[in-house]
């Protein structure tokens, strides 16, 4: 699958042939996270056009839905249905949110860390943020934005 500058492409990969492709238009041509994959379904999104889920069916895809949620890095807990996203609405208010995959919905968000890396591992969420700082929580809908209570890791930045 290759996530282009004007579309969602799936090629067959031992023949390189396209299979599909969706639309995916952004104001810069950049679609920098990478596509989410959960059961038969693709969660997409950009920074400045916002997210769609895509659902295959018969070998094509169909739009689930199609929101207004900018997002700028994302990562995806083991069994698929949520993202973690540093969520962009302005450069003065991003946060770090937890989207539920299969409607879109946003399940909580933080304003600090409002930038970083992430990545969900072994039940754990790992930020690593704008500012240097090593957080460690629960990638949970459940556990809310309290599972990121500063809790550093001191000196591994």
């Amino acid at each position: 699958m290759i996530f282009a500058a004007k579309h969602l492409v799936a090629l067959e990969p031992q023949t390189g042939q396209e299979l599909w492709r969706f639309p995916w238009e952004t104001g810069w041509d950049t679609n920098n996270p990478d596509p989410l994959i959960y059961r038969d379904q693709i969660f997409i999104s950009s920074f400045s056009r916002g997210c769609a889920l895509l659902a295959i069916r018969d070998g094509k895809p169909q739009l689930v839905y199609d929101k207004r949620l900018c997002t700028i890095i994302s990562a995806r807990d083991p069994p698929g249905r949520i993202s973690l996203c540093f969520q962009r609405r302005s450069q003065a208010a991003d946060r770090l949110s937890l989207i539920h995959l299969p409607s879109g919905d946003v399940q909580w968000s933080r304003k600090d860390p409002a930038f970083g890396s992430l990545i969900c591992a072994n039940g754990k969420l790992l930020v690593l943020s704008e500012k240097g700082e090593l957080l460690l929580g629960e990638p949970s809908p459940l556990s809310s934005i309290r599972s990121l209570a500063p809790r550093f890791l001191a000196g591994l930045c």
